[in-house]
Formats: C-alpha cells, structure tokens, sequence
C-alpha cells in the first residue's frame, strides 16, 4: 500500500515543487534579461545625449577631431561602442572599427527610425563584429549618432545575478523536497490506519473506532466504517434468518416454488417443484433443468423488465398461474406456480354442459316459436294477441340469450385457433354503421365516424367484427337520445390501433364498471328484460380483445354517457 500511496504522493508534491523551481527560473531569467536590456538601452541613450551636448559646447576645437576623441574615451570606459552615421548611411567614424571599412548602414532598423523619429531602438546580428548588440540610435542636425553594447555583456549580467538566485532556489528545492516527503508521509499516515482498520473489519475481529493521541476526521472515518459494518452484520444475520424463513415456507408448500440466480443457477426448490418439471439434479443452468420455453421466456423477461410477470401457462397436460418477481436487489427471481387445473376441468365441463344444453333446447325453441306465430295469425281477440306478443318476446330473448351462450363458449374454446389475416379495421365500422343505421334512425340516434390515417391489422376478421357489432347495439339499446361515435386512432408511438365507442345514454355507476365485463352480469336488470340483453354481449367483447393481445377499458357517467376505449397491436 505504501508503496503506491505514499510514493504517488510524494511524487505529486516532488512534481509540483521542481515545476515551480524551473517556472521560477525562466520567469527570473526571462524578467532580468528585459530589465537589463532596458537599463542597458537607457545608459545608451545618455550616453548619446552627452556626447551630442559635449560636441555642441566644445571650443576651439574642430567637431571631428573633438567627436573622435569623445567617442574614443566613452568606449573605454563604458564599453558602450560609438558609431557616427550620416544622413545617407555612410559611417562617418566608430569608436572600435575603421570607419572607411564599413558597410552603408541606411538598412539598418534603428537608423530608419531614427530619420523618420528621431531616434530608435533595436536588438540584432551585427555582421561587423559578428555578434548580437542592443542599439540606440539619435538624429543630430548634422549626423546620426549611435550606441551600441553586446547583449552577451548582459548576459553575463544576468547569468551572474541568476547564479545567486539558482543557489538560493536550489536551498528552497531541498527543503521543498524534505518538506515532500513529511507531507506525505504525514499524509499516508491515516491511510495506513484505515487501511488496518479495515483488514480487521475483513478478518471479521472486533475494532475499536478510537485511535489514540488522534481527534480529527480520520477517527470519526472509522466511526462511521464501524457502524456501517455493525449495520451490514445486522443485515446478513437478518437475510439469513429471513432465508431459512424462505427455505422453510418453500419446503412446507405443497405448490412448485423455486429461487433462481440469474446467473444460472437453481438456489433453492422444494419437491412439487421438482416434480412438475421432472427435474433430477438441482445443480445446473435454469434454462437446461426447466424444460418448458414458456416457463424459461417468463423468467428471462422478469430478469429483463425488472418487473413481476403473472401468466397462465401448460405443462404437460396440466395448467399452472405462474408468478416471477426478483428478489436481492434484483440478484434472485422467485418463481411460484399455483395449479389451476381442477378449475380449468370445471370451466371446460361448465362449457360443455353450458353448449350441450343451449343445443338441446334451441330446437324445442324454434318448434315453440313456429307454433306461436300460427297461432298469433289465428287468435283475432286482442287481449290473448298481447299474451302471445309477450310469450314471442321471452322466445327471442331465450334465442338470444342461447346464441350468446354458443358463441362465447366458441370463443373461449382454446382448441379453435383464430383464423388470422390482415384485417381493414376501417372498412368493417363503415359496413357496421350502414347495418343499425335503420335501428338508430328509429330512435333518432345519429351515428358518427371519425378516423386518420389507419393501417391494416392482423387478426380475426369475423370475431373483430363481432366486437364491434356487439359494442354498437350495446350503444344504441342504452342511448334514448344524442349521438353515438366511434374513432379510429393510429398510435404510431405504441404501434397500436385505439377503437373508441361512445354513447350520450343513460351511464353506468362506478360501482358496476368492474364487473360489466362479466357473464350474465346486468347492471339494469328490468330495462334488460325490456330491451332482450343476455348480459353476455361485453363479455364476448372482452374475450375477443384478450385473444387478439388487446386491451378493454371503460369511462363512463350515469346520465352522460360511456365510453369503451379499445387497443389493438398491430
């Protein structure tokens, strides 16, 4: 641990100080060697004033021999070199070269400034002497004058002065060095404790949070590592008493249960589990010990959708609610499955007997209504054609009503597969309101359609029609007066198409809506009598939804209206 937390600390700390000591370095180096310019340049320039003023005020003595002279004894002793320019570029004299050997100097960045300004500056290669010169040149009346000094003189100006200033650093560097390893190795300190700390805490003996000669935040880190720790031995003792708990339920329940890792493996099953799925061996991969897709698909998506998932499902020839939901922090699924069976057996034989009877007494019906029509045309007493009215209206109705019987069980029959095809949603409500358009006419209902863009479905043509036929007359048996509409809406978001039917009839109370859905449920049972509902028609309207993978929901208020919002997948 030292070796990678101290050390990346101390290299941090030994980074930084050598960074700033070179940072520093340059900053000085480059600062002095400006500063020493610009004071080279100044003495420069008073010396060119001195020499102008001693020229101007030199009696008796011819300027050139005067000039020569000065510029002489100034180079000596100032080593600042001395060239006098004329006005053409010709060097008239120089303190340190002849004159005569001299290049024209009209090209010369200080001198071009100083004709146009009246001085000027510059920093540059001499190819006279062959090295770098910091120049000051001034206009005269008569001539330019200009001051020259070499910059490697200011170099070892200010290498002299950064010589000092390096040793001085070097010090600082030394004990910014020692100063780095303290830190860090002060740094590394709590680290170390909190590292032992938590060796001890992984070896699971006893600490104390309590460090000696130490009252800093290290110590309240530990506190805190402590009681987080006596908070997850709290909680594994608590998931371990909570899981025998488990172990026991599961192994006491007579119905299949299991915990399955969603790594793979099956951590616990009891023997009904083990029985349903014939499985010999508990060790192994779920998707190998569970032979069943439907089983292992409900799984997976439970795994994938983080959700519970209930679903009816076969095994075998027995049928089972299956129920998963994950457990631990989504780690675990719990799969149960509760055998239903015995009362699909009973839902078939209700069935069986419901469709047998509703056969046998369909042709007694007919007989008994073929005979009360003759007699209808025969009686001519008023009073016994208003009994034979009313004994035609219960026939019809019991017809009814045993249709209803037989085309329910014929839905609900999961031998008869759907006879699947692309269905044109749009074209079977326009043909649906063309057939009750005479029976909402007789009651002064108008019927509306409304629709966008709606694409073809897949599905049972004759049973979606069925749907629909069943939801309309629904609609205009409830509605005395106003509009019935239904919508077509494409839902391209959800790929689904959404069928609205809505009425402005009587409503239904909120305390019938969960179960209108049911068979032979009538919420009013006197004005169904009256009209001829079996209370069967939203049943067989719900079974051919959920065949179809749809939804059914139902808005409704008593006196307003209701509303059945239906949703299709394409």
């Amino acid at each position: 641990m030292k070796n990678k937390f101290f050390f990346r600390v101390l290299f941090g700390y030994v980074f930084l100080t050598i960074f700033f000591f070179l940072t520093c370095m340059l900053i000085v180096k480059n600062f002095l060697s400006k500063q020493e310019i610009k004071v080279i340049t100044e003495n420069i320039k008073s010396v060119v004033d001195t020499i102008e003023s001693v020229i101007g005020n030199a009696p008796g003595v011819t300027k050139e021999k005067n000039l020569e002279k000065i510029i002489s004894e100034i180079d000596k002793k100032t080593d600042i070199r001395i060239t006098i320019i004329l006005f053409d570029g010709t060097v008239l004299m120089d303190s340190e070269n002849d004159a005569s050997s001299m290049e024209n100097h009209s090209d010369s960045p200080e001198f071009k400034k100083a004709i146009e300004t009246g001085y000027g500056t510059s920093i540059r290669w001499s190819p006279t002497l062959d090295r770098y010169m910091v120049y000051y040149a001034k206009k005269n009346p008569e001539f330019v004058i200009r001051g020259g000094f070499y910059t490697d003189k200011v170099s070892e100006i200010t290498d002299n002065f950064i010589d000092k200033f390096f040793a001085i650093l070097l010090i600082l560097l030394a004990a910014g060095l020692a100063f780095s390893f303290v830190i860090s190795h002060f740094l590394y300190l709590p680290v170390k404790e909190l590292l032992l700390f938590t060796e001890k805490i992984k070896s699971g003996a006893e600490v104390s949070p309590s460090i000696p000669g130490r009252k800093d935040e290290t110590e309240k880190i530990m506190r805190n590592i402590a009681e987080i720790n006596a908070k997850t031995i709290y909680l594994k003792e608590k998931e371990k008493i909570s899981r025998s708990i488990l172990n026991q339920f599961i192994n006491i329940v007579d119905f299949p249960v299991a915990i399955i890792n969603i790594n793979g493996d099956i951590n616990i099953c009891n023997k009904s589990f083990v029985n349903v799925f014939e499985i010999k061996e508990k060790d192994g991969l779920w998707w190998e010990k569970i032979k069943n897709f439907d089983v292992n698909r409900l799984v997976r998506e439970t795994i994938e959708k983080k959700e519970k998932i209930e679903q009816e499902i076969r095994i075998n020839n027995n049928y089972f609610i299956c129920k998963s939901l994950l457990l631990l922090e989504n780690r675990e699924v719990l799969l149960i499955l509760i055998d239903i069976t015995a009362i699909k057996n009973i839902e078939r034989g209700r069935k069986e007997f419901l469709t047998a009877v509703s056969h046998e007494l369909k042709t007694p019906l007919t007989a008994i209504k073929g005979y009360i029509e003759t007699l209808g045309e025969e009686v001519e007493d008023l009073q016994q054609k208003k009994y034979i009215e009313i004994i035609l209206h219960n026939v019809d109705r019991m017809e009814k009503i045993l249709k209803d019987i037989i085309t329910i069980s014929h839905i609900e029959n999961p031998e008869i597969n759907l006879e699947m095809g692309k269905v044109d949603i749009l074209k079977i409500a326009k043909n649906i309101i063309s057939l009750f358009e005479k029976k909402a006419a007789q009651k002064k209902l108008n019927i509306q359609l409304k629709y966008d863009t709606v694409p073809q479905i897949t599905g049972d043509e004759f049973k979606i029609e069925q749907m629909l036929i069943n939801l309309l007359d629904n609609a205009i048996r409830y509605t005395e007066k106003g509009i019935i509409e239904i919508s077509l809406t494409y839902q391209q978001e959800t790929g689904t198409i959404k069928i609205e039917v809505a009425d402005t009839g009587i409503g239904i109370e909120k305390a019938h809506l969960a179960k209108i859905f049911e068979k032979f449920y009538v919420v009013d049972k006197a004005r169904s009598r009256q009209t001829g509902g079996t209370g069967l028609g939203l049943s067989i309207v719900k079974s051919i939804v959920l065949q179809h993978n749809g939804k059914i929901e139902v808005e409704s208020t008593p006196g307003k209206g209701t509303r059945f919002i239906i949703t299709l997948p394409l």
